[in-house]
């Protein structure tokens, strides 16, 4: 969709809106008993004269007589009153225009709409609903316009420039009924407000992250509503500690305070929010800040420059869903509290300091992990004969060894590289299972010995492959054309040697290939 084009529609709803005479906003389904009102009618045929191919992409609404019969409109089942517009059609997202006497939800969010924010939407005077979200291209000069929307409850504006508005704070805060703000990433640089006035009574979710406050959480934090459920301020540029308001918020579900500079000891007090189900930070933790965080799902404490500190029996109180502990200093021994944990869904653990022999329940219990990640570790021990079940798992970079294990038709990616497996290669390829799903397969670095087999009919899905150095020998065969998806190919450092197959032609996605250090007599262009 064109900017112009968007732009263009934007000011005529703003125009369009003040034309209808609509009862009130009421979601219902036409009823074919009843027909449209003719004023409202003519309004929608005004509006529709405004845009571009209009009686292509409108083709019903001369068509049909009825209003209430057209793409994309709603009529009251009783009234006949035109109470929704959907136009979603005319782009590629999910808009919904709705209208009542006054319009009370406006939704344009990701449409590509570019430009000043219109000041006309401040004439829509009884919105409860505003998202303009997403919308890259959209800046404010200022936002008093807001100011009309006195019955405002939620309000989004994320991804629009704001920085030109210095007084955002102060306006957003005198809505008495806003319940949910949205403006992260709206390149806001104050955060900080001379107003006591600053006073949001009735918020229950606020995101203010991806913005560059520099600023320490301010003291009117303190005003926000003890009902709050939601708080980000991740990206934030956020310095200073974290203040004992933000624990004041009791009903906090979601708190979100990751990738900052912030510094400090963590109160205790954290373990108290008994509601939490999304927890992102940095800082020092220890076992007192989960005491009773039992509906804990998400755990966020990636690239800290302190420590997670618990002990060995530590038996904690959540089962979660998702953590992320990625270049976070932990026991160097593998955390055994994990073992409890069996719900996991995403386990991120690289650059952990994570050494020692992993434990024996430590394979089958990645196998119910979806995606595993711990990579640039020194965990290290034998791989028992098992079967790999995780639809991504990256190992590489430890010190473990013995056979490649199998693998279930489950993983799709699988990266062991900067190991010590052994054993022939042909062992692992030739696997007598289905293994359509895998698509990347980094086995580089490691002692996999012997010639390449002719197996690859089970690999057909493979995008990646990457099995250089290693102690591989032989010819390459012309079976490897089977992977007809491959866009890069890895052979380097290895004892392969004699022509490359012609039949590689025929992988016409293959993008790369590394057979350097290697004895071939020739090569193909590709």
């Amino acid at each position: 969709m064109g900017a112009s084009f968007a732009t263009h529609v934007l000011f005529l709803l703003c125009c369009f809106v003040a034309t209808l005479s609509l009862s009130f906003f009421f979601k219902a389904e036409s009823n074919s008993n009843v027909s449209c009102n003719d004023k409202e009618k003519q309004a929608l045929l005004s509006f529709k004269q405004g845009l571009i191919n209009s009686e292509i992409i409108l083709f019903s609404w001369t068509k049909q007589k009825d209003c209430c019969r057209w793409d994309g409109v709603r009529c009251d089942n009783i009234t006949g009153h035109v109470t929704e517009l959907h136009l979603n059609f005319l782009w590629d997202g999910d808009e919904d225009f709705n209208y009542g006497k006054s319009m009370r939800h406006l939704e344009l969010h990701d449409t590509g709409f570019c430009g000043v924010i219109p000041c006309q939407l401040g004439n829509l005077s009884s919105l409860h609903y505003l998202n303009l979200g997403r919308n890259f291209g959209l800046y404010a000069d200022n936002l008093h316009w807001l100011s009309s929307l006195s019955s405002i409850q939620y309000l989004d504006l994320s991804s629009a420039d704001l920085h030109r508005e210095v007084s955002w704070l102060q306006i957003m805060s005198k809505f008495p009924s806003l319940s949910e703000l949205y403006l992260q990433y709206c390149h806001l640089n104050s955060l900080n407000s001379s107003f006591a006035s600053v006073n949001f009574t009735s918020l229950r979710v606020l995101y203010l992250s991806e913005n560059n406050f520099n600023h320490e959480i301010p003291n009117w934090f303190s005003n926000l509503s003890t009902s709050l459920l939601r708080l980000f301020l991740a990206e934030s540029s956020l310095i200073g500690g974290m203040p004992p308001s933000i624990l004041h918020f009791q009903k906090l579900e979601l708190l979100d305070l990751g990738d900052n500079s912030l510094s400090g000891k963590i109160p205790d007090s954290l373990g108290q929010l008994k509601h939490l189900k999304y927890l992102s930070l940095r800082g020092s933790l220890d076992e007192a800040h989960f005491s009773i965080l039992g509906k804990l799902k998400v755990l966020y404490i990636s690239y800290t420059p302190l420590f997670f500190n618990v002990n060995s029996n530590w038996a904690p109180p959540f089962q979660l869903e998702y953590v992320d502990m990625s270049s976070c200093k932990i026991d160097p021994n593998f955390p055994t509290w994990l073992h409890t944990q069996r719900s996991l869904w995403l386990l991120l653990l690289p650059l952990s300091g994570v050494s020692g022999k992993a434990q024996s329940w430590f394979w089958d219990w990645i196998s119910n992990i979806h995606t595993v990640d711990l990579s640039k570790n020194h965990i290290e021990g034998d791989v028992p004969d098992i079967l790999l079940n995780s639809t991504i798992l990256n190992l590489r970079s430890n010190h473990f060894k013995g056979r490649s294990p199998g693998l279930s038709a489950n993983v799709e990616v699988l990266n062991q590289a900067n190991n010590s497996f052994s054993g022939l290669i042909s062992t692992f390829l030739c696997q007598k299972m289905n293994i359509k799903k895998l698509q990347v397969l980094d086995v580089s670095n490691n002692f996999l010995l012997g010639e390449l087999s002719n197996c690859w009919r089970y690999w057909q899905s493979l995008i990646h492959l990457n099995l250089g150095s290693n102690n591989l020998s032989g010819r390459i065969p012309y079976s490897l054309a089977l992977l007809v998806e491959i866009k890069s190919l890895s052979l380097q450092n290895n004892s392969i040697y004699g022509d490359i197959p012609s039949p590689l032609k025929r992988c016409s996605k293959l993008g790369l290939i590394d057979i350097s250090d290697n004895n071939f007599s020739r090569t193909i262009p590709l």
